[in-house]
């Protein structure tokens, strides 16, 4: 197995992203689909009065001047991480406006984590940050992300009373429910929003690539031909193709994304790079290593996990000999 790269490593990292990518589709179905009043921005940049530019996960913008900052966090242990990331959410209250942020933690930790903010000083009553667990669920019919406040410790709550039933403050606040999102909802919002503002990991982009790109290169005709026989098929691509392709469909993927899912395809045998820069794909069905999934993503990781790269281009282990 490659030192590089483990199975588990670059799965935690797909899934980590996939579920953040989940989180904020379901804040903008919420808030586009039921809320009126609010236009989502699913991409934000905004300058702070320091004239340092921020981009966060999602901004909410009312025509009263309230804003609501969506931040997904992941907390590390260590003390200095820890208070960074915390101070980094909180710089969100600067945004403009009465803005309120809401800080995304796992539900798991997410209690565990506003209680050691308060007990570091990190996080008063005074500040208007939020702390909201998600959760899914699939135990039930109707898969649901769930949200809701990690304590009700603080007194700081969201200032949005005028969005009446919607409000977060009164719903999570005030009656201390929990708000539920079913799946489905969300679920429109990520084939148009597959990306966030931070950077993919280059198995997840990769991975979209794969389903959802590369059959456009092809072109319809093409692509019927090659499901009807079955076999994989050479296509040439470049960066710019790909994001020229991404742009005309609305999804947001930058150039240097594309260069690392590229880069990483090649390190597991499913392309060539040329010396114009451009990459020879081998494009169809993976087949998938012994007792491997069928997932896109995983055959793709495990190919990178038992796969090692010269200097020179890809080599294929002993007793390896075929792509598809």
């Amino acid at each position: 197995m490659s030192e590089k790269y483990t199975v588990d490593d670059l799965l935690t990292g797909f899934s980590t992203y996939e579920q953040q990518a989940d989180v904020v589709c379901c804040w903008h179905s919420w808030y586009e689909g039921f809320v009126e009043q609010g236009t989502f921005d699913h991409y934000p940049k905004r300058d702070l009065p320091s004239g340092d530019r921020v981009t966060p996960d999602f901004v909410v913008e009312f025509d009263d001047g309230y804003r609501l900052v969506g931040e997904i966090c992941r907390l590390p242990n260590q003390e200095d991480g820890f208070r960074r990331s915390v101070e980094q959410a909180l710089r969100y209250t600067q945004v403009g406006g009465d803005a309120d942020v809401m800080m995304l933690l796992r539900q798991p930790t997410a209690a565990e984590c506003e209680s050691r903010m308060i007990r570091e000083g990190l996080l008063t009553d005074a500040d208007q940050l939020v702390v909201v667990s998600y959760l899914r669920d699939a135990t039930d019919v109707k898969t649901c992300w769930w949200f809701q406040r990690a304590t009700h410790i603080r007194s700081a709550t969201f200032r949005d009373t005028q969005l009446g039933d919607k409000s977060l403050h009164i719903l999570m606040t005030e009656q201390m429910k929990s708000v539920p999102v079913p799946l489905r909802f969300g679920l429109g919002y990520r084939s148009r929003f597959p990306f966030m503002n931070d950077e993919p990991p280059a198995l997840y982009t990769a991975a979209y690539l794969w389903q959802s790109v590369f059959n456009m290169v092809l072109g319809e005709d093409d692509y019927t031909e090659r499901l009807v026989r079955g076999e994989p098929t050479d296509i040439n691509v470049t960066v710019a193709m790909i994001k020229e392709i991404c742009d005309a469909n609305g999804i947001h993927l930058k150039a240097a994304w594309a260069t690392a899912a590229l880069d990483l395809l090649r390190e597991a045998r499913l392309a060539e790079k040329l010396g114009d820069g451009s990459y020879d794909v081998r494009y169809g069905k993976i087949r998938a290593t012994p007792g491997g999934s069928h997932e896109v993503h995983q055959q793709i990781a495990e190919r990178l996990a038992h796969s090692t790269v010269s200097s020179t281009g890809p080599e294929v282990p002993a007793g390896q000999t075929q792509i598809f």
